[in-house]
């Protein structure tokens, strides 16, 4: 299905179709799919991001045609007057974005006056407000520290965090250096809806 739609968005074009996208499971079939030879670099070209907010901005400069984005930024996008149009869902996350707190924290409650790594702007702000408003907190309550994806594993080892809203595989890692996961996408089911959108201008015929 991926293959299909890269493709189809290329015969749209005279030049290779450019699309950002960034590490995380739900996006595995494009690196699978080039990996295998089944995409022709003269017909769609991949730019690798850091995150989904590096791949944001690249859409709203437009200097990619396309990116994986989660259905929230696509909507970012359109309040910033780039109407990207969604051509594939790749998937709903279901437990797979997570909130990880350190062991001192023993629920959500214990959150407050706390530091929150979150990359603000993207779906970690998503998150964010459902596991406050799940502890009964507002966003008064914390301290938020903004921070990319490709940022959060640093923050946690020095200390600058007590708690991260990531996603793999990052997620992984803080568990391994001992974080806990008190809240998930599994408890905010069918929000964090995972896309592959395009620039209008990229879709036009010719």
């Amino acid at each position: 299905m991926v293959l299909s739609v890269l493709l189809g968005a290329c015969e749209q074009s005279a030049h290779p179709v450019t699309v950002a996208r960034h590490v995380w499971p739900g996006y595995e079939f494009m690196f699978l799919a080039q990996e295998l030879g089944f995409i022709d670099p003269g017909e769609v070209e991949f730019t690798e991001t850091s995150s989904a907010s590096e791949t944001l901005q690249l859409l709203l400069d437009g200097r990619v045609d396309g990116g994986a984005l989660t259905l929230d930024e696509v909507l970012r996008a359109h309040s910033k007057g780039v109407a990207l149009s969604v051509v594939l869902v790749f998937n709903v996350s279901a437990g797979a974005d997570v909130l990880i707190t350190r062991s001192k924290l023993g629920n959500l409650q214990d959150l407050r006056g706390h530091r929150i790594g979150v990359e603000v702007g993207a779906v970690g702000s998503v998150m964010l407000d459902r596991a406050l408003a799940a502890a009964g907190l507002t966003p008064q309550d914390v301290q938020v520290l903004p921070l990319t994806i490709a940022e959060q594993k640093a923050a946690w080892d020095d200390g600058r965090v007590d708690a991260l809203i990531t996603y793999e595989p990052t997620a992984s890692q803080i568990v391994a250096s001992g974080g806990r996961i008190v809240f998930t996408s599994r408890e905010a089911p069918n929000l964090i809806v995972d896309v592959l959108a395009f620039r209008p201008d990229a879709l036009a015929p010719g």
